[in-house]
């Protein structure tokens, strides 16, 4: 009799992970938008749309949701939205386990997104906007405003029309692409600890680049309009008059910067 109960609770147990679980919610704004979501163990995607309104949706695989499974906590005060998706650390069951968490939002709000373990993708919103990942990509496209995108473990892809940025991956391919408009309000910072890193900005971007790399070649095409400088690994330059730094760094790769063909 014990077995088959033991049976009978590995069966109950299996089922629940395959089922895993569906939330969503919408919130209702009035002003600016203050948006900030933590996750344990999740992967996420944020898209902008013509709203007045923050909508979430949560998917589980191999976990519930609930006390037992991924536990939601969320609140909202006046039009400031808090997430938090914690899934469990320990996992009894068979099969696949996963969380996913997907977000619109309006163009324009100010954010904070970050999972411990999965991948970011944002797309057509701007802002203050940081993004942050324990071990995942992060893919943000169509940006405006101020991005701070940063990664442990995992490639940046990033392109839109940005005032401020900082980009940094401990281990990954960093890819930037700066749209026409962009202009450095503050200093700008791209680095990785391992990995290429690919830029594109617009041919008129005025800035004092300082490129660096621990080993691999350093290509710069745009307007030096000021002496330059290239010492082995590293290259500096006023680019269009200058103006505020633009700060590239690579631990083991190639930095390419380039003018965008837009």
């Amino acid at each position: 009799m014990p077995a088959l109960f033991a049976r009978f609770l590995a069966l109950l147990l299996a089922a629940d992970a395959l089922s895993g679980g569906d939330w969503n919610k919408k919130y209702s704004l009035t002003g600016s938008a203050n948006l900030r979501v933590e996750a344990t163990d999740a992967s996420v995607t944020v898209r902008g749309g013509d709203v007045d309104w923050i909508e979430a949706r949560v998917t589980t695989r191999g976990w519930s949701i609930g006390p037992t499974g991924a536990v939601i906590v969320e609140s909202q005060t006046g039009d400031s939205v808090d997430i938090s998706v914690r899934t469990p650390k320990e996992f009894f069951g068979i099969g696949e386990r996963s969380a996913h968490v997907d977000l619109i939002v309006p163009r324009k709000l100010r954010a904070t997104i970050d999972t411990g373990d999965g991948s970011i993708v944002a797309e057509r919103f701007g802002g203050d906007v940081r993004l942050s990942t324990g071990d995942g990509g992060i893919e943000a496209h169509m940006m405006d405003g101020a991005l701070d995108a940063q990664s442990r473990d995992g490639r940046l892809a990033i392109g839109g029309r940005f005032d401020r940025l900082n980009l940094h991956t401990k281990d990954g391919h960093v890819e930037l692409k700066a749209a026409r408009g962009s202009t450095l309000g503050g200093p700008w910072r791209v680095d990785t600890g391992d990995g290429s890193v690919e830029i594109s900005v617009d041919g008129a971007l005025a800035c004092d680049l300082d490129a660096n790399t621990g080993d691999g070649d350093i290509t710069v095409d745009l307007p030096l309009t000021m002496s330059n400088k290239k010492r082995g690994s590293a290259f500096r330059a006023r680019i269009n008059g200058g103006g505020a730094p633009f700060v590239i760094r690579t631990g083991d790769g190639a930095i390419h910067v380039r003018k965008s063909d837009s």
